[in-house]
């Protein structure tokens, strides 16, 4: 190695302090080791030179040059004057190399040496590609892998180190282990103590499911856990649990030592820290409690949806209890701004240039309706609509919205106007699963300088209509989905009066999936049918009927183009539709992702004649940008069975996941 000589540290304004001066380290490396030995030499340097202070900074040394892989440095020390002089001999540095077992194991051997590597990777933020060798990280490495085999059922694991090769020529030290796996561990019934068989053979319900599973440690801690939350949802808030996993050859007993404490009913329940909303409004939250032994996990779940209003940025629920076994929940609140007035503008390849205004208050005078309002212009059109939303509905945990609108658009080939009127109803009792449930009226006037008023259908009339939406969400994210099933069922009842009379019944069915193949790449698949029975199909008006096509359906055509056509040219839309699409994503770098797809379908003008044969087709490519607002789409579909008014293929730009 090439030696040179550098001042570490500046001397201190102290008269006689010790100046630490290094030699002997590669000069690509100086400036990594003068700033980790900087603030171990702070004492050194603000004193005179001696022979314990140079064999303190010797020590430091050797110790930073043993954690970089350097297992045989040595450092020598001489003082000249108040000069402390370190001369390095590092030796040769060395890094972990291959990780084998003489025995067969459920391991196998990048998980051998993850799992080898994972102390030093993480104790010294090594690469785990190269981590240095340093002695102490090897007996840590054989633990670790022995830990994991346990964590995995096999609890009478044994790992133990046979030996450590060096390869000069490569600079590897290569480690041979011993593995004894043992038995695989199954879970027994679990004992207890301190509770009643009553008691025991309700929590047994409770872990049933894990009973006879593999002894795993995610398996172990859910029961434990559900073993808490037993206590805590039947009133027992303060009930002690304490477990000892007991492993025999085969088997783990899990031994339960418990102290259930009292049990305590919610009596009050109090408000503080509100300034603008109602305290009655907020209890109400809360009030399904009341008069029941205190569960901690509904506790938490109420303060979630108190939350989810967006009108509190803190609340806080502290049970007081009482000699009586009563309880009452102190529930501190802080609010914070709820009124939002906010401005946007945008674009996309269908209604071209947006503009809109929006006010949104969370807690219209103080009783936690949300009021929305707003107005937009776009290519295609205005509209405005106003609404209030009564998150707690009639004492339950339904949402009630009610709102008016008015709008004007422009679509292909005809203009129409609407004002109306809707209510809804949303449950959302867990993550999982929602229902919306709507009723609405609107009067609609459409006109046409291109249709005939046959493909119209009515121009002039009232819709009144009342229908559902089942959702249901098991995607990773909604708003960035990698991963997992997104379904929706639709159901509608129609009544149209006006150029007309007539009914109509609504069934749509919305399916996709996504599944990942490996961290930087996934599939989506979709499916997505519909149709519309009419008493009489030349009583459906046009705006009634559906459309596909575009950025969210079938990407080879334009927004709502492809199906049959008026004799002018322009899409009549249709009482059955379905479409299909697989799509292959890979993450390029970053936010920035790639992916092709393949989509097909069609719009059928008359519900009876749905069919999955001679679909329309298209196949093209999808650039993406993943933000925290969705992801920005640019995508190009080529239609690959043209006809007649169609086009060869469809640009689309659009914010939001596909399906």
């Amino acid at each position: 190695m090439r030696s040179f000589l550098t001042t570490l540290l500046l001397s201190s304004s102290i008269a006689n302090a010790a100046n630490v001066q290094l030699s002997g380290i590669d000069e690509n490396s100086r400036g990594k080791y003068s700033i980790a030995l900087e603030p171990r030499l702070v004492f050194i340097n603000a004193r005179p030179a001696t022979s314990w202070r140079a064999d303190d900074a010797s020590f430091f040394l050797k110790r930073l040059l043993i954690r970089d892989g350097y297992p045989d440095a040595q450092v020598n020390w001489t003082i000249q004057g108040q000069t402390i002089n370190l001369k390095a001999i590092p030796g040769k540095r060395l890094f972990y190399g291959t990780v084998h077992s003489n025995q067969e194991s459920i391991l196998d051997q990048q998980t051998l040496t993850n799992y080898f590597y994972q102390p030093i990777v993480d104790g010294e933020l090594a690469n785990i590609d190269k981590p240095p060798y340093i002695a102490e990280y090897t007996k840590k490495g054989v633990e670790n892998v022995e830990n994991y085999l346990k964590s995995k059922g096999y609890w009478n694991a044994q790992v133990s180190l046979i030996s450590e090769k060096r390869q000069n020529d490569t600079g590897r030290v290569n480690v041979n282990i011993n593995i004894l796996q043992g038995s695989l561990h199954h879970i027994a019934r679990p004992t207890f103590q301190g509770i009643d068989s009553a008691t025991e053979q309700a929590i047994l319900k409770e872990i049933a499911q894990y009973l006879g599973q593999v002894a795993t440690t995610e398996n172990i801690t859910a029961i434990n856990s559900a073993v808490i939350e037993y206590f805590r949802k039947t009133g027992f808030h303060f009930a002690t649990v304490d477990v000892q996993p007991i492993h025999s050859a085969s088997k783990t007993t899990l031994a339960f030592i418990i102290n259930q404490g009292r049990r305590y009913i919610v009596d009050d329940i109090n408000v503080t820290g509100n300034v603008d909303t109602q305290t009655r409004r907020i209890k109400r939250h809360f009030n399904d409690l009341q008069g029941k032994p205190y569960d901690a996990s509904e506790a938490t779940k109420d303060t979630g949806r108190l939350l989810k209003t967006g009108i509190f940025k803190k609340v806080v629920v502290t049970p007081i209890t009482h000699e009586d076994g009563t309880l009452d929940l102190d529930i501190e609140v802080e609010e914070g701004d709820s009124v939002t007035t906010r401005t946007y503008l945008g674009a996309d390849s269908y209604d071209g240039f947006i503009a809109g205004l929006s006010y949104t208050d969370l807690n219209f005078q103080g009783k936690m309706w949300q009021l929305n309002a707003r107005g937009e212009y776009s290519g295609r059109g205005l509209l405005g609509e106003v609404g209030i939303t009564e998150p707690f509905f009639m004492g339950e945990h339904i949402s009630f919205n009610f709102r008016g609108f008015a709008l004007q658009r422009r679509p292909e080939g005809y203009d129409k106007y609407e004002m109306g009127l809707e209510g809804s109803w949303l449950w959302n009792p867990n993550d999982i699963y929602s229902l919306r449930a709507y009723l609405g009226t609107s009067i609609v006037d459409t006109s046409s300088v291109v249709m005939t008023d046959q493909e119209l259908g009515p121009k002039e009339y009232l819709n009144t209509r009342i229908g559902a939406i089942n959702s249901f969400e098991f995607r990773d994210n909604p708003i960035l989905p990698t991963e997992g099933y997104h379904g929706q069922i639709l159901t509608e009842f129609g009544n149209i009066i006006g150029d007309a009379t007539s009914n109509y019944f609504k069934l749509e069915l919305n399916n996709s999936y996504r599944h990942h193949f490996g961290e930087k790449q996934y599939l989506t698949t979709r499916l997505d049918t519909g149709l519309i029975l009419p008493q009489d199909s030349d009583d459906l008006p046009i705006d009634r009927r559906f459309f596909t096509g575009g950025a969210n359906t079938m990407r080879g055509y334009e927004e709502d183009e492809l199906g049959p056509r008026s004799q002018s040219g322009d899409p009549l839309g249709g009482e059955a539709y379905w479409v299909g699409s697989v799509e292959f994503i890979r993450e390029i770098t970053g936010p920035f992702h790639l992916g092709i797809f393949y989509d097909l379908g069609q719009v059928y003008e008359d519900y009876s004649d749905l069919n999955f044969s001679n679909p329309s087709q298209a196949v093209g490519l999808s650039a993406r940008i993943h933000l925290p607002i969705g992801p920005i789409r640019f995508e190009y579909g080529y239609n690959l069975d043209r006809k007649d008014y169609e086009p060869s293929g469809a640009f689309h730009f659009s914010i939001g996941a596909s399906f």
